[in-house]
């Protein structure tokens, strides 16, 4: 028989193979197997069992259990500040746990106390220029911005840059990474003119160091290319002042570096084709399109692994145009009141749609929804699927339609939503849900 010490280490042995393979509902068991060994072994108020809490609290959040892992998150902080300090290390863990279940369960404002805890424990630790607050400030720049606090989600993302610019001091080149990363955020936040300065910098140092030829410059260039199909969050739009053709220069310019650099390979060619593809069936220009399409076809029609490669990148659509789905009714983020405390609880919409040789959508049909009185989320998404633009598959070297397409989305909700859409309906309402959206 094992020992219940060479227990605990098997049980968390599996329960890291289990995280590592994304099999979170078995996980969570093993996870409350190695809680009850470790207070068996360690007891119930040690550093050890804190530590098992926080995985339990992780394996929730990634099963959207959100509730739940706050509280396991909250019980790992209590115990660790008694067993140690207010001031441990130890604590940065389950905070950043802490702020990211409480974000994601509709508590922005309570989640941006939780990283900035988690941030100043940073300092106390390890210093005020540590690089692992990295992170944190990422998470808080994430924050503001859900909070529509552009301003302070800016200042945070140039603290995270000016760490890396110390970092980075005798290396410019180490830098690069963090200028896209950079670049990436200040797209998601609507910041399009700052995120094309930060990839003219990023390609400026690659110019400089690695050439003009450089493959480096392939991610950079294409991304910047996009860039000029979105408008800016002031109104400015460098597409609308220069024209459709504007963000083609780039793409094609990380074509011929791909075309001619002695290090690349078909795969690199290929990549480069297809962006520039994609790019002219977000402008509208169809027939540039194909012919982009069609060359990449070409290209990949002699050894088997370009030929692995076309059909996973040609053989099916691929969605190129999109806006996030809706992931929770009004009140599921809604942090006054009683609502907030209400579990939140999974509905799901099962669509059915075709898509075109052109890559639009049509005939849009509801599989399944439960619950089924969300109507109004029904024709929010569906709305959404409509306006897509995918690459459409290709058979043969030509487009071909895709019908019977599945999308399968979960959402979230309370169990007032529901109640509250009942009662509307017994009362011969409208219900005031259904208002928010329509099926264009």
């Amino acid at each position: 028989e094992l020992t219940d010490v060479e227990m605990l280490i098997q049980e968390f042995a599996r329960y890291k193979e289990l995280m590592e393979n994304g099999v979170y509902d078995v996980a969570d068991t093993a996870a409350k197997r190695v809680i009850e060994l470790s207070i068996k072994v360690t007891g119930p108020a040690s550093i050890e069992t804190a530590r098992a809490l926080t995985n339990l609290a992780t394996v929730q959040h990634n099963n959207k259990q959100y509730d739940t892992a706050e509280q396991n998150y909250a019980a790992a902080i209590e115990i660790i500040e008694v067993a140690d300090n207010r001031l441990s290390k130890q604590l940065i863990n389950p905070l950043r746990g802490l702020g990211t279940a409480q974000l994601e369960g509709g508590q922005p404002e309570v989640a941006m106390v939780t990283f900035n805890r988690a941030v100043h424990l940073t300092h106390v630790n390890e210093g005020p220029h540590n690089l692992d607050q990295i992170e944190l400030l990422q998470a808080l720049a994430e924050v503001s911005l859900r909070l529509g606090e552009t301003k302070d989600a800016r200042d945070v993302q140039d603290r995270i840059y000016l760490l890396n610019v110390r970092r980075f001091a005798s290396d410019s080149m180490g830098l690069v990474p963090t200028l896209l990363q950079r670049a990436k955020w200040q797209h998601q936040a609507g910041l399009i003119i700052d995120e094309r300065m930060t990839y003219r910098r990023a390609i400026q140092i690659i110019e400089k160091n690695e050439g003009k030829n450089s493959l480096l410059l392939i991610e950079p260039l294409m991304a910047y290319g996009g860039s000029f199909l979105h408008i800016d969050i002031t109104g400015v739009s460098e597409l609308q002042r220069n024209g459709m053709g504007t963000g083609e220069i780039y793409y094609k310019r990380a074509a011929r570096i791909a075309g001619k650099n002695p290090d690349a390979d078909w795969r690199d060619r290929a990549t480069t084709m297809l962006a520039l593809g994609d790019y002219y069936m977000k402008i509208g220009s169809g027939t540039r399109a194909e012919k982009a399409y069609i060359a990449t076809w070409e290209m990949l029609s002699f050894e088997e692994d370009q030929l692995e490669f076309r059909r996973n990148t040609m053989g099916r659509p691929s969605l190129l145009r999109d806006q996030p789905l809706p992931q929770y009714l009004s009140s599921a983020t809604d942090t006054s009141g009683t609502k907030s405390s209400d579990q939140l609880l999974p509905g799901t919409l099962v669509l059915s749609y075709n898509i075109n040789e052109y890559g639009r959508v049509s005939s849009i049909r509801l599989v399944q929804a439960e619950p089924p009185e969300f109507t109004g989320m029904q024709h929010a998404v569906a709305r959404i699927v409509r306006s897509r633009t995918y690459r459409p598959r290709f058979s043969d070297g030509q487009p071909a339609a895709s019908n019977e397409q599945i999308l399968d989305h979960t959402f979230y909700y309370r169990q007032a939503d529901l109640e509250a859409l009942r009662v509307d309906d017994e009362a011969g309402a409208t219900p005031q849900e259904e208002t928010t959206a329509d099926t264009g």
